[in-house]
């Protein structure tokens, strides 16, 4: 799931925590990130 979000989205975009790691159950928590503002161009 944490390869699926950075290869579509970028690992900037999202946290990614480990609540309970298996072997039988997996949980996670994601969170998206603010969003990056474009640096302003100079002309």
């Amino acid at each position: 799931m944490y390869y699926t979000l950075e290869a579509e989205h970028g690992p900037e975009t999202f946290s990614f925590e480990y609540l309970d790691d298996g072997p039988k159950v997996w949980r996670v928590h994601v969170e998206k990130e603010k969003a990056l503002e474009p640096a302003a161009a100079s002309t």
